[in-house]
């Protein structure tokens, strides 16, 4: 149930969040659209998005046996955890550095250069606040990259995927059959098709930055 709230939480907050910088405010600026408009209607999908899920994580829970939930439960109280001054200053350090892309985002339109720039050095800088030279930053940095070789190579292959209809000239023909569906649509019916439409597309197309392109 721990690994459902985390992963559900993830998956609806970055398929539907109304102020996501990468999904909703890059692509609005490619479709030149005003930034984060439409956030109303996104931020209802979101909330009914969450219930259900809520919902959902509520039935299970109340179907498992006593044996089962304490085995799901943490192992110790939540007031014998304590944040000590070094947990302070990173959450401190990481809430102000996404202020700072937000801010970089919204008033001096930074992509991906910027906002990876940006977080490699929150990185070295919530590094030193624990404690770890430059040595165990970049060790600590080389084992997190190792964790995303596989999604780097699902990009790779997304972007193959973006080559081959480019290239065959077809791409075209396809957003214009795709977008033959939502003409005539009231607007809100359009934007629920257009989301639909996306899920289709998500089955080839993985990585949102070669979706955007």
């Amino acid at each position: 149930m721990g690994t459902t709230m985390a992963v559900g939480g993830i998956g609806i907050g970055f398929a539907l969040s109304p102020i996501n910088p990468y999904t909703v405010g890059v692509a609005q600026g490619i479709a030149e659209l005003p930034i984060f408009s439409g956030a109303g209607l996104r931020t209802a999908l979101v909330l009914a998005s969450l219930a259900l899920l809520s919902y959902y994580i509520c039935t299970r829970v109340a179907k498992m046996d006593d044996e089962a939930i304490a085995s799901d439960s943490l192992q110790k109280e939540l007031s014998e955890y304590t944040m000590t001054k070094r947990n302070k200053m990173t959450l401190a350090a990481f809430v102000i550095g996404l202020g700072v892309m937000l801010y970089g985002v919204f008033a001096n339109g930074w992509y991906i250069n910027e906002i990876a720039g940006l977080f490699l050095l929150m990185a070295i800088i919530i590094g030193a606040l624990n404690g770890l030279d430059a040595n165990g930053i970049v060790k600590q940095m080389m084992e997190g990259a190792s964790g995303v070789t596989a999604g780097a190579l699902v990009i790779g292959v997304a972007a193959s995927i973006q080559v081959i209809l480019d290239q065959a000239q077809i791409i075209d023909t396809i957003v214009h059959g795709l977008s033959s569906l939502i003409q005539g649509m009231p607007v809100a019916l359009s934007a629920i098709v257009t989301s639909v439409v996306q899920g289709v597309i998500n089955l080839f197309i993985l990585a949102v930055r070669d979706k955007l392109w």
